[in-house]
């Protein structure tokens, strides 16, 4: 009889140790999604956030044909301005989201700090990555055949403070993610790149526009110049005198790898340039390249931010093909794509139709969104994942060449399926 309650006894702990794992088994694995799901809802938020935004860029950018046709050249350093705002500050999310995963990020300007560093950094970068947009713009601008009536100082002097305007809104945005990040346990490795591409499309075309209207007249043409003048020379003397030596190398590894960026997105300026007859007619496809571009990029800067974070903090090995935990981020980025082109088409077509008329909103721009959207993010995801890898291989910082890459290999690229996905399906 005791024997028999010994082993009932046993029987029941053995049965109440099993329905516990299962339940534990079951907690972890709600846990788990919902995990899975806040990192998704994370990430798709911001894309959705910037295709809407970039909508708003596409329209503005439509509307600028005017300011386009009476500045020649503007619309070759328009991808490569736009693209800057991106370079250096999702470069600069990508950096604090490092900070922050390894502990050594502080909510302080100091010297020394590494906020305070890299704020000094990414405004030198943007003073003197302006300069180069300018000057790649009126090379390629004299290619074009647009020499003769090309005004070198006025692009430079909209180049310079077009881009100094738009990157002081830019450059408070990201600080606040990252002190949000800290405060609420964001991983800005998600948010930084969407939403640096978004506030850098919507505010770079107005802020270029400005400053082409304020060039427009001979007293504010002074006064925009002379702000140019003081803004070069602080951006050079700072670099001159600076001691600080993290400063000094994020300058260092980013001016030149900004520098190719310009060139590519420069030839993105250039199709656009060569076609703007073609797609003034088609006003929807020319609303949708903001957004197309756009979302394409931060997709890709999501992925090197997380590589990026991942080769860090020891995570990830070195190596040609990636691992299974890139493809993991891949395949659940792959997801959202369709999701954000889909969008991107449909909105397009939606803006292009209230702002322009019913006969603006050609349903092939949808088409296009599609297609080209995931023939340019299979191009992304190599293009993230090999230039990671390469700096991190060369002892170089991936956090300030994945994003760079990325963006301006798409504004190229970009551009060019766009055009050719678009006449493939009879758009242009």
């Amino acid at each position: 009889m005791r024997m028999h309650l010994a082993s009932s006894r046993r029987l029941r702990r053995l049965v109440r140790s099993v329905r516990a794992r299962r339940r534990g088994h079951a907690r972890g694995e709600a846990r788990g999604w919902r995990r899975r799901s806040t990192g998704i809802l994370s990430t798709l938020i911001p894309l959705i956030t910037n295709s809407t935004t970039s909508v708003v860029a596409g329209i503005t950018l439509s509307s600028m044909t005017d300011a386009f046709h009476s500045v020649p050249g503007l619309l070759v350093i328009v991808p490569a301005a736009i693209g800057l705002r991106g370079n250096v500050f999702g470069a600069l999310g990508s950096r604090l989201s490092t900070s922050i995963h390894t502990g050594d990020f502080k909510l302080t300007f100091r010297s020394g700090s590494v906020l305070g560093d890299n704020l000094v950094a990414a405004t030198l970068v943007t003073i003197l990555g302006s300069v180069a947009v300018a000057i790649i713009g009126v090379a390629a601008a004299v290619v074009l055949g647009l020499g003769e009536s090309l005004d070198p100082m006025r692009i430079l002097v909209v180049s310079v403070v077009g881009g100094v305007v738009a990157s002081s809104v830019v450059i408070v945005i990201t600080v606040v993610l990252a002190e949000r990040s800290v405060r609420y346990g964001w991983d800005l490795d998600n948010i930084a790149g969407p939403v640096v591409s978004t506030f850098g499309d919507v505010i770079t075309l107005p802020s270029l526009w400005l400053a082409a209207a304020l060039t427009g007249h001979r007293v504010s043409k002074i006064v925009a110049a002379l702000a140019t003048v003081v803004c070069v020379s602080w951006a050079v003397w700072s670099l001159v005198r600076t001691r600080r030596v993290r400063v000094l190398s994020i300058v260092r590894e980013s001016l030149p790898v900004l520098t190719f960026a310009a060139l590519v997105s420069t030839m993105a300026g250039v199709i656009l340039e060569a076609r703007l007859a073609a797609l003034a007619d088609a006003p929807a496809l020319l609303v949708l390249v903001p957004s197309f571009v756009s979302s394409s990029g931060a997709l890709g800067t999501v992925l090197a931010a997380r590589v990026a974070t991942s080769i860090h903090l020891g995570l990830v090995d070195v190596r040609p093909w990636p691992p299974v935990r890139v493809w993991r981020d891949v395949g659940r980025l792959g997801a959202l794509a369709l999701v954000v082109f889909s969008w991107n088409g449909v909105l397009s077509v939606g803006a292009a139709m209230a702002v322009y008329g019913s006969g603006a909103g050609d349903p092939g721009v949808i088409g296009s969104a599609v297609f080209g959207g995931y023939l340019l993010f299979g191009f992304v995801v190599a293009i993230a994942w090999l230039s990671s890898i390469a700096s991190a291989r060369m002892n170089l910082d991936p956090d300030n060449y994945g994003t760079p890459v990325v963006t301006s290999s798409v504004d190229f690229v970009g551009a060019a399926v766009l055009v050719l996905v678009a006449s493939l399906l009879g758009v242009v």
